[in-house]
């Protein structure tokens, strides 16, 4: 289930669209289904659908656009750096 950006202005400071996001998140993972929010732009909206157990967020919080080339070299930089996150947080050694 994917959430519109439209939910997500003024969140931080809308009691009543907290309520809202918060309903569609709880019902999706009441159903089983994978949660998606778009157009996460501030820590703020990151952090409270966290809280409220969203799967996963796509914005501009996360990265602008970039292209493919700029993904892939990216993703060979980090590489390194993912692998050895990943392991210290499952408690695993190299």
């Amino acid at each position: 289930l994917k959430i519109d950006r439209s939910f997500l202005n003024d969140l931080e400071s809308s009691r009543k669209k907290q309520d809202v996001v918060g309903g569609i998140i709880a019902l999706a993972n009441s159903l089983s289904l994978t949660v998606m929010a778009e157009g996460v732009e501030t820590e703020g909206q990151l952090a409270f659908l966290i809280a409220e157990q969203c799967h996963g967020a796509q914005g501009f919080f996360m990265s602008e656009p970039i292209d493919e080339k700029s993904l892939t070299n990216h993703l060979i930089a980090r590489r390194g750096s993912l692998k050895a996150k990943a392991r210290s947080k499952l408690n695993l050694s190299a």
